[in-house]
């Protein structure tokens, strides 16, 4: 137990250190446990497909494995935050497939749908590519940042009525 701890420790000190050092890309940030909670009443199909770009830790990942039985990938070129998310994956036997790249890599047309919690300047400059790149019908849900171009079909609300969650369709 006293190994797992210091491993735990010393994932969180690493993340610290890349989360302040500002690559020009998607620090790690993770989703807010309050963002999560307006999306437990979202429409998603069990079974289906969800990639997450730029996911830090995957922690939204397992909350959609968890609550819709969705089947998750996901994309991030910080190294230390993925081995924190395997390592929490392996303490919580989630099994949501991480990949160390950013997200270029990622095959749009096979999602049913994708997840973005990007700063707004990331979300503006890859709307294109996402709207060009997925199938007709597959759902893009973003987390408090939203795409300039396109209306989402549902927005949900925080108490305080602020658009927090914002789907989007093809």
């Amino acid at each position: 137990m006293c190994v797992i701890l210091g491993l735990t420790v010393w994932f969180i000190i690493q993340l610290f250190v890349v989360m302040f050092a500002g690559w020009g890309k998607a620090i790690y940030a993770p989703s807010f446990d309050k963002d999560i909670a307006l999306m437990h009443d979202l429409d998603l199909q069990s079974g289906k497909t969800i990639i997450d770009l730029w996911c830090g830790d995957g922690k939204a990942l397992r909350f959609f494995a968890r609550r819709y039985g969705l089947k998750g990938l996901w994309y991030d070129c910080n190294l230390q935050a993925i081995r924190y998310g395997k390592l929490i994956n392996f303490l919580t036997k989630q099994s949501v497939r991480l990949i160390h790249s950013d997200f270029s890599a990622a095959d749009f047309g096979q999602a049913d749908y994708i997840y973005l919690y990007l700063f707004p300047e990331q979300i503006l400059d890859i709307e294109d590519r996402v709207f060009s790149s997925i199938k007709k019908g597959t759902v893009v849900i973003t987390n408090t940042f939203h795409f300039g171009k396109h209306t989402p079909f549902q927005i949900v609300k925080n108490r305080k009525g602020k658009g927090r969650i914002c789907l989007y369709r093809k």
